[in-house]
Parts: C-alpha cells; structure tokens; sequence
C-alpha cells in the first residue's frame, strides 16, 4: 500500500537453524512417497494437440500418458 513499508523488505526475525526451516516440506521425505513434480517440455502444437485428442478419447490424463510413455522408453532403451 501506498505510504507503507513494503514487508517483504523487513529484515527476518528469527534466524534459522536448519534447512528445513526455510524450506516446505519434501513430500518425498516426509511420507515417504513419490512427489509428483512440474516438468516443462516443448513440443510441435500437433503432438500437443494429437495428445489431447488421444487422452479424451481414451478416458485417460494427458501426464499419465507421458509418463508411461517416458517409462515405457526407458525400459526398452537402455
């Protein structure tokens, strides 16, 4: 607001002791699972769009497809 300090130039009042006062919580670490993550690729609008189509008419999620598509690749190039 206009006249009012901004806040986020207050200097910290307590200092921390370890990372994980700083940081959120890994979900991995904390429940012992595997924390989905964001992972940002470029590809041709038409295979964005062909994925799309393919996901609706198989009553599917487009990120489990790319995932066990990713998986499948791996699997058989190693």
């Amino acid at each position: 607001m206009k006249g009012q300090p901004n806040s986020m130039m207050k200097p910290p009042t307590k200092k921390a002791e370890s990372v994980k006062g700083i940081f959120r919580p890994d979900p991995d670490t904390e429940q012992g699972g595997d924390a989905q993550v964001l992972m940002a690729v470029n590809v041709k609008r038409s295979t964005k769009q062909d994925l799309k189509l393919y996901a609706a008419s198989h009553d599917r999620k487009q990120k489990e497809i790319v995932e066990d598509a990713i998986l499948e690749y791996m699997e058989n190039h190693n």
